[in-house]
């Protein structure tokens, strides 16, 4: 992540429907979803080789400029809009970035780190959703993506499992910390999808 991004204020989430892998972007001012958009497009095809088939969104106005509609159309992507006053039909977003504002929000307030580490802490937090398993999915949502199976869960999932680790109640006792009463700081974020 460069200098640049550590001022950006706006949360951009995009989800895959079936696998629910994410991708966070950062943004300074919401006119610069269109472009994030077709980058993410481009990584999509070019890395994964998979194509969008459709993006649901909100009726955020970011998502409605004539460019970005013909965009979708000249790629084929159906753009589906929920109705206003609906958001849990965009529930999958919704859920997924208040989960990560609230992980962000955990892991700065039991650190002195300065706010610039704001968006490593993002990162980090994508990155542990991506790689938890899902109830819609019976493996993580990274190998379903990847179509393979990340490294870390193989090297965690060996040495817990040698260890006989993670069968019992116990076990989760004793890793974790005592619960504590954080001062929770609040950043100013955008949370749309």
């Amino acid at each position: 992540m460069n200098n640049d991004q550590k001022w950006r204020k706006i949360l951009r989430d995009i989800t895959d429907d079936f696998t629910r892998y994410g991708y966070v972007y950062l943004m300074k001012h919401t006119h610069e979803t269109f472009e994030m958009f077709k980058q993410h497009q481009n990584e999509v095809q070019n890395q994964l080789v998979k194509t969008i088939k459709m993006l649901r969104s909100d009726r955020g106005g970011e998502y409605l400029s004539l460019d970005f509609d013909e965009h979708l159309m000249k790629c084929g992507i159906i753009s589906h809009l929920t109705p206003p006053g609906m958001p849990q039909l965009n529930g999958v977003s919704k859920w997924r970035n208040r989960t990560l504002l609230d992980m962000v929000q955990s892991m700065m307030c039991r650190t002195n780190l300065p706010h610039s580490f704001w968006n490593f802490a993002l990162e980090t937090a994508t990155r542990i959703i991506n790689l938890a398993p899902t109830k819609k999915v019976d493996k993580m949502s990274y190998e379903i993506w990847h179509r393979v199976k990340p490294k870390v869960a193989t090297f965690l999932e060996k040495e817990l499992l040698a260890r006989g680790i993670g069968d019992n109640r116990v076990d989760m006792d004793e890793i974790q910390e005592p619960q504590s009463e954080p001062a929770i700081q609040h950043e100013t974020v955008e949370t749309e999808s």
